[in-house]
């Protein structure tokens, strides 16, 4: 099956908020390079998944994703804690991590099909962290008053709202696509998702510019990038 050129487009997106995290580094703050070790997690998991198929003949590479999972869902589950306002939000958000890991074996372990698309794992993590996004996102919107343009928290949980509230459900598609082998749809469904995930990078980005190492959130102020 030819993989759409988007697709790669997609891959290669990633790099643009990582180049500009590293770029930035001292400049960011803790949530901020918790982000860094999520999309790290996610490239890797890219590359070892084409490395599989291509050096060592891999027919099925999906397991790969499962492996990954724990360290992605603790990576984004400890920035989203880092923007949250309210400290009971903050230790909500970071005991959830502990759950979803406990989730995650159960569902590796008895009730995922290795060789398909995640149904259980991938899911569960995009809702919690869909859900922290957005209660962040409003908590922000009630309490600060600098331009939304110029908030690095409002670049980075509309990023992650649009990148989760698709991985949230389109694995579940994907599973049942595969199932019925559905090729034709199955690669629409994967360009769409190219598309979104292409969007969601470059909102990141602007998190990653905006963002200053003294941040307070809550407080009042008008950042601007530094290079």
């Amino acid at each position: 099956m030819k993989i759409p050129l988007v697709v790669y487009l997609a891959f290669l997106a990633y790099f643009v908020p990582l180049a500009t995290a590293i770029v930035r580094w001292r400049h960011l703050p803790l949530g901020h390079r918790f982000l860094v070790g999520w999309l790290c997690a996610i490239q890797f998991t890219s590359v070892a998944q084409r490395v599989s198929v291509k050096v060592f003949g891999a027919t099925n590479n999906l397991v790969l994703s499962y492996v990954s999972l724990p360290v992605q869902m603790t990576f984004v589950l400890l920035a989203l804690a880092e923007f949250q306002l309210q400290p009971a939000a903050r230790r909500t958000v970071r005991y959830c991590i502990p759950v979803l890991l406990l989730w995650w074996g159960v569902a590796f372990a008895f009730l995922e099909d290795h060789a398909n698309f995640s149904v259980y794992g991938t899911p569960v993590l995009g809702m919690i962290a869909l859900a922290a996004a957005l209660f962040a996102f409003v908590s922000h919107l009630q309490s600060d008053r600098e331009p939304l343009t110029q908030a690095s928290w409002a670049w980075v949980l509309a990023s992650l709202a649009i990148f989760f509230a698709t991985n949230a459900t389109i694995t579940i598609l994907q599973s049942v696509l595969t199932s019925r082998q559905d090729w034709p749809m199955l690669v629409r469904t994967a360009i769409l998702k190219a598309y979104i995930d292409i969007l969601a990078m470059l909102i990141l980005t602007g998190g990653f510019l905006w963002a200053r190492p003294t941040r307070s959130f809550g407080t009042s102020s008008s950042p601007s990038p530094s290079p």
